[in-house]
């Protein structure tokens, strides 16, 4: 196991690159081990269960969608664009074939990993993957918010793989905060991304506070960050990355 660890305090303009000239980086989820007299107990991460007002999703639903537990909708987008309040998406275990875009000003927490009846959250058992098209991110945003405008979007819990990039999030500058973290993700084979362009392969994210955490980063391709680049353009704007 490597464990990888930054703090990335802030900068007029920072640029952090994991995998620079590699095509591919394996960043893999560290432990952490507690011993007592009598116990061993290893924990690789905490796993919330989300409560609250949620839109929810799941890919075997054939019959009819409104979002509720008992008829939820069949693909992540629409989760996405019917989610409001605190942005609540509750995805169950399956194979969502989709690039999913989240709206310029939204604020989600899209959570993966949750049973067919939405009670219970097991990464293991309820396994829900983000497999997305070869011509762009599988999760995309621009965050277009001016000033005034502050957001805090979560993903959790996720297999993101088959796009140019796994994640790619984007601060237009136009005055509003963003605040993302990243969690509990395995970010996998993503590739594809050529020219000026050619940056960032699992995750990429600009102008915005994040923290990356706990996510498993491995087999992406682009010619600079295979794994993960981070551009930061804000000195009130800093980076986490930690146990991934």
């Amino acid at each position: 196991m490597r464990k990888f660890t930054a703090k990335l305090f802030p900068l007029a303009l920072l640029l952090l690159v994991i995998g620079c000239g590699q095509p591919e980086v394996v960043l893999t989820e560290a432990s952490t081990t507690t011993t007592t007299t009598s116990t061993t107990t290893t924990t690789l991460h905490s796993l919330t269960l989300y409560s609250g007002p949620a839109v929810c999703v799941d890919d075997s639903n054939a019959g009819a969608e409104d979002g509720t537990a008992a008829h939820p909708f069949n693909t992540v987008q629409e989760g996405i664009t019917n989610a409001s309040g605190t942005g609540l998406i509750k995805v169950a275990g399956g194979t969502y074939n989709e690039n999913v875009t989240i709206p310029g000003t939204k604020q989600v927490v899209l959570a993966g990993g949750y049973s067919a009846d939405f009670a219970s959250r097991n990464l293991s058992s309820y396994t829900t993957r983000i497999h997305g098209a070869a011509g762009s991110a599988v999760i995309a945003m621009d965050y277009s918010g001016g000033g005034g405008n502050t957001i805090t979007s979560t993903i959790d819990g996720f297999t993101i793989d088959g796009g140019q990039r796994g994640i790619y999030i984007d601060s237009q500058g136009n005055g509003g905060t963003i605040d993302l973290t990243i969690i509990h993700n395995i970010i996998e084979n993503n590739s594809g991304l050529t020219a000026a362009g050619d940056y960032g392969g699992g995750i990429c994210l600009r102008g915005m506070s994040a923290t990356v955490s706990n996510n498993t980063i491995q087999n992406n391709e682009c010619g600079k960050g295979g794994g993960l680049f981070i551009q930061l353009r804000d000195p009130t704007r800093s980076i986490l990355v930690e146990n991934n």
